[in-house]
């Protein structure tokens, strides 16, 4: 993505749709809250945005939760005032789902309009990926459900990631025609890359017979037989 950035001729545009995702984030994250739980939140010592910093930050490969924390106290000389990593658990705890869901959106309007050249090919990988979720909670039930992973090979960015939910397992062929067809005005110039899981007739039939200018690159598994003749 910064490779991408540093290439881009409108790299200040960029930073300032960026940053204007989260110039707010105390504001947009207590408002998520309230309108999910209905639920007024308060100032503290650690501000939601520092707690959002430090969820995003623990994503990096090489950064431990003990390594962010020790950096965000790194200034604080009184011991008692110091945050633990169990304040940082509890305020990310309490940030939800809905706001990284607009973070998201956010984020992938930004790549769609700023990096995405329509006139050239991008190449898409897509995979179901299963989870055991228990959303449901059902007492010696294990619930394993769906998500859907879109990702931009030719660009190296993850696109979606979609929750399908236990209702959806083994329907990853049905979820990709839907994915199409909602999204058919943005898909051009697209091949997509598949496993053998996507290879079927009917989904063969709808490749055919969708209406843009999209290509399928399908993994076929053919066995091979040697028959000796005596």
């Amino acid at each position: 993505m910064i490779a991408l950035i540093n290439d881009c001729t409108d790299y200040e545009t960029i930073v300032k749709l960026i940053n204007d995702i989260f110039i707010n984030a105390d504001k947009d994250i207590s408002k998520s809250i309230f309108d999910n739980y209905k639920i007024k939140t308060r100032k503290t010592k650690l501000s939601f945005k520092d707690a959002l910093i430090y969820s995003l930050e623990y994503t990096q490969n090489n950064k431990t939760k003990i390594d962010i924390i020790n950096k965000f106290n790194k200034d604080i000389d009184d011991y008692k005032k110091k945050i633990s990593r169990t304040t940082f658990h509890e305020k990310v705890s309490n940030i939800p789902l809905s706001y990284y869901l607009h973070i998201h959106n956010k984020l992938n309007c930004i790549y769609k309009n700023k990096f995405i050249d329509k006139n050239k090919i991008s190449i898409i990988a897509v995979d179901g990926t299963y989870g055991n979720t228990n959303v449901k909670n059902i007492k010696g039930h294990l619930e394993t459900s769906l998500s859907m992973g879109f990702f931009d090979v030719t660009n190296d960015v993850p696109i979606e990631l979609i929750f399908e939910g236990e209702e959806s397992k083994n329907k990853e062929v049905i979820l990709l025609q839907n994915y199409i067809t909602k999204n058919k005005d943005q898909l051009k110039n697209v091949i997509f890359v598949l496993d053998r899981a996507y290879c079927s007739y009917k989904f063969i039939d709808f490749c055919f017979k969708i209406k843009i200018n999209i290509l399928f690159i399908l993994e076929i598994i053919v066995s091979t037989y040697l028959i000796k003749i005596e």
